[in-house]
């Protein structure tokens, strides 16, 4: 019988998928929507979310909802996962909003 060790390698975030809940990316004024963005890392990735290259948030989840959408809130939103390693790669969506 031999002796076999398992260990989980750190590394930067990869793969990541940035959607949102609007198969469209668009809503209208006063309705809400929600992006959700994840990406394999170890140890797990912090988001970091812009809008229109602006810092707008950051979490662990990976999930950003506008309750009340307004003409403002159109434009690129773009997602950034990184952990300790380094910045994985970022996504973009780009949102309209119908008032």
């Amino acid at each position: 019988m031999s002796n076999e060790l398992c260990s989980i390698v750190d590394h930067q975030p990869i793969n990541t998928t940035f959607v949102s809940c609007s198969p469209d990316n668009t809503a209208w004024v006063q309705t809400s929507v929600a992006f959700d963005c994840s990406a394999m890392g170890s140890p797990s990735p912090t988001y970091v979310f812009y809008h229109n290259g602006k810092i707008i948030k950051k979490n662990r989840s990976g999930y950003h909802k506008i309750c009340h959408v307004r003409l403002h809130h159109a434009g690129t939103y773009t997602c950034e996962p990184r952990n300790m390693f380094d910045i994985g790669e970022r996504k973009d969506i780009y949102f309209s909003v119908y008032g």
